[in-house]
């Protein structure tokens, strides 16, 4: 197969690309295909503005209705299809998957023309494996770290490693960061010594258009503060959601008026709302549930004074970039990719609710400081609007459907 130069004219007619995404879908008996949050349709139509047919292989659960209640967000269009991979959750459900996913591969190898394989997940693993093995064009997006995102620990190692491992062989890698992630999973494309045959580029996975912008905001000392956090899914430890309980109580106990609403649904919400009530700030404490919307939740992320995201790990959080967008200060974990966009007061040590709050208290006490890091912030956002990272993806996407040349 002869590859061509990058920038040309690719005269292939019908170019498909196969998407593999870490997700959970429902598809509804008029083949109609559903998620909960992020993955929509404009999501993976990003892919097509380059490819002819983009093919997403994803978990998905058939039902025999048309009710897709807690499944809001349309996936299906013009354009995109979905492979079905049948639902499973964890690594043990993995493991009893294993087989099944491997003949859904070998069933589907000829379904699509090159690849595009979003990590770190076991999933994205399996079939980067296939693909690179099959001499399929493969490309990598990069969109978190496993070694600070994953608690279990033969996990982390495991998928740090592959991910290293896979970013070696790639002959595209595209990370959410600007220089975190490439520091830790180096592809070929940064070797000084590279040919020009592989390559690289750095885009958010976030969609910002301009009904997600407000203003900046002009802060004032108040009586009484309102906090906000968004997280997908209210399943687990990791987006901090124990630790925004115990800053809010922590404020509240200094004196601090403080509310803080969480935006998001999941099975450990009762959790959750048992601890506000032993920390003593059930009144304070308000699970909303999950928003549809992206116009919805800028509002919210307007209203709110701070938004506080206390997470153990992440690539570059969306949500983050959509609060800056909206004009509202945000406070978060110092870790990962969050470095690149936050200041140092911005920022405390994971888990260190105590540094949490004096820098949050540090801040409230001086408004000045958080008018001016609200104009930085929506300035910085700005960088991450639609129109300027889908032009990154497509020159990204154009390079891997070069590769296919012509035979």
């Amino acid at each position: 197969m002869i590859r061509r130069e990058y920038g040309g004219n690719n005269k292939l007619p019908n170019v498909r690309v196969l998407v593999i995404s870490d997700g959970h879908m429902l598809r509804t008996k008029d083949g109609l295909v559903w998620s909960q949050s992020v993955y929509d349709y404009a999501f993976y139509a990003r892919y097509a503005y380059v490819f002819d047919e983009v093919l997403v292989a994803v978990r998905i659960v058939d039902i025999n209705s048309l009710d897709h209640e807690g499944y809001p967000l349309l996936c299906s269009g013009p354009k995109v299809s979905f492979l079905k991979i049948d639902d499973f959750t964890g690594v043990i459900g993995y493991l009893r998957n294993f087989f099944k996913i491997r003949n859904h591969l070998t069933s589907n190898k000829g379904a699509y023309d090159c690849a595009i394989v979003r990590m770190p997940s076991i999933i994205s693993n399996q079939y980067a494996c296939f693909l690179m093995k099959n001499g399929i064009p493969t490309a990598l997006e990069i969109v978190n770290d496993p070694w600070i995102y994953y608690e279990n620990f033969l996990l982390k190692l495991y998928l740090t490693y592959t991910q290293k491992y896979f970013c070696m062989r790639a002959i595209g890698v595209s990370y959410v960061s600007e220089y975190v992630l490439q520091s830790r999973y180096k592809c070929r494309a940064l070797n000084t010594n590279s040919d020009n045959c592989f390559f690289t580029e750095s885009y958010s996975s976030v969609y910002l258009t301009d009904d997600c912008y407000f203003f900046p905001k002009i802060y004032e000392k108040k009586e009484k503060y309102r906090f906000i956090h968004v997280s997908n899914s209210i399943n687990s430890y990791n987006k901090g959601h124990m630790e925004t309980i115990d800053i809010i109580a922590g404020l509240n106990k200094r004196g601090i008026n403080s509310t803080v609403k969480f935006i998001g649904d999941g099975c450990w919400v009762d959790k959750y709302v048992e601890y506000a009530k032993k920390m003593g700030v059930a009144n304070k404490v308000d699970f909303v549930g999950r928003v549809s919307g992206k116009d919805k939740i800028a509002k919210l992320l307007h209203e709110a004074d701070v938004f506080l995201l206390p997470t153990h790990g992440e690539g570059l959080p969306r949500v983050l970039l959509e609060a800056m967008a909206a004009g509202t200060v945000c406070v978060a974990t110092k870790i990962g990719s969050i470095i690149e966009i936050l200041d140092d007061d911005q920022m405390a040590k994971k888990g260190d609710t105590s540094e949490f709050i004096a820098k949050i208290r540090e801040l409230l006490n001086n408004p000045d400081r958080m008018s001016v890091l609200s104009v930085e912030g929506y300035k910085k956002s700005k960088r991450y609007h639609n129109k300027v990272l889908q032009t990154r993806r497509n020159r990204f996407y154009q390079k891997l459907r070069n590769e296919l040349g012509e035979s």
